[in-house]
């Protein structure tokens, strides 16, 4: 069966070059649109039950659940004394808007710095909250997906006509 190439080359003098350049116009502030989508719509679900089931969280322990609950009067998955949440409300989003090419797309990358308390984890439990906080589940990548395209479209249509 022969392999087919499956990229563009966006490069040249031409239709070519003004391609790559309506791309690249369009591509970074969908991406940056994308990525503050996520920050407002999706990091609060991080600290849900319904994302946790989705996602796949770890069991917590009974007994921490019980005691969670007890101290504190909640069972969100994530959050304790309420750090991790207010933490999380800061976040720092960096694009790459890429050439055009299969290999080279671009993307957008989110960052929390000040979130470091969820890397803190005891060496012998299997459960990782930095991990679990990162999940991604297929159908919040197949809205994010949407999002990108709704909001590239028509910015490389504009660019390119």
């Amino acid at each position: 069966m022969a392999t087919l190439q499956n990229h563009i080359k966006i490069h040249g003098p031409g239709v070519g070059r003004s391609l790559r350049q309506a791309y690249v116009a369009a591509s970074e502030p969908a991406w940056k649109d994308t990525g503050q989508d996520f920050h407002v719509r999706y990091r609060p679900k991080r600290f849900t039950h319904a994302h946790a089931t989705e996602a796949g969280y770890a069991k917590r322990k009974t007994k921490y659940v019980r005691e969670k609950f007890r101290r504190y009067g909640h069972t969100y998955p994530l959050v304790k004394t309420g750090e991790a949440r207010r933490l999380a409300a800061t976040a720092r989003i960096t694009t790459r808007s890429g050439t055009g090419q299969v290999d080279n797309r671009g993307g957008v990358k989110i960052s929390y710095p000040s979130l470091r308390k969820l890397n803190f984890r005891h060496p012998d439990s299997d459960i990782n909250m930095a991990d679990e906080f990162r999940r991604i589940p297929d159908r919040e990548s197949v809205l994010l997906g949407h999002y990108f395209i709704a909001r590239f479209v028509p910015r490389f249509e504009g660019n390119f006509r």
